[in-house]
């Protein structure tokens, strides 16, 4: 009931978010690096997913009045992969759009992309992930850097993070035998895909249960 003491508890707040946020990342980096990580490729079905990350992510999309639109639901049924890491993948990428867009739209399209004719290792082809915004964009100088660990512009430090978000999407990515791409306009907006192997080369599937 003593409203002066709500400035404080706010602050106390957001800064045991960002230390915890902080810890994690670092701890989730420390086991990626060490090779700590165990995966579960099991099918995943698409609609279940999206209904998941949709549920999870409306109110972080809101919060700054935005509109959050999903294409391609029906590109494919299922796909063998980690829900969980890439859940945690597309959760930080929304979560980040939503932060850098006000007012705007934030777009998750799914579409398939075939296998090349020679020297793809993704046999039935890849599903991609585009997270595309109507944000502020990232500037050039600061593209080359944007994946290194703790990498913040002026932007990324007034709106808060740890700066090991997109890092470990990248490496998460990477784990599950694809890969994290961003292409972006200062003041027109981003666009993050992540690009995965509907089914895993055999050598993922085999590693799998040896990664704890």
């Amino acid at each position: 009931g003593d409203a002066m003491l709500l400035h404080d508890l706010a602050a106390i707040q957001t800064s045991g978010a960002h230390l915890l946020g902080l810890i994690s990342g670092l701890l989730d980096l420390a086991k990626l690096e060490a090779g700590k990580v165990e995966l579960f490729i099991e099918p995943v079905a698409l609609a279940q997913l999206i209904q998941s990350l949709m549920a999870t992510v409306q109110p972080l999309v809101a919060k700054n009045q935005n509109q959050l639109l999903i294409e391609g639901l029906d590109t494919f049924e299922l796909l063998q992969t980690d829900t969980l890491k890439l859940s945690q993948v597309l959760l930080n990428l929304l979560g980040n759009a939503a932060k850098f867009t006000e007012h705007g739209t934030i777009t998750l399209r799914v579409r398939h992309e075939p296998a090349s004719p020679a020297g793809d290792q993704a046999h039935d082809g890849w599903a991609c992930f585009d997270v595309i915004d109507t944000g502020m964009g990232i500037g050039p100088e600061l593209l080359p850097q944007l994946f290194a660990e703790f990498a913040q512009g002026d932007n990324g430090r007034k709106y808060g993070g740890t700066g090991l978000g997109l890092t470990l999407s990248r490496r998460l990515c990477h784990l599950l035998g694809g890969e994290l791409r961003v292409q972006s306009q200062l003041g027109v907006g981003s666009t993050f895909t992540v690009r995965l192997p509907l089914v895993p080369h055999a050598e993922l599937t085999a590693a799998a249960p040896l990664l704890h």
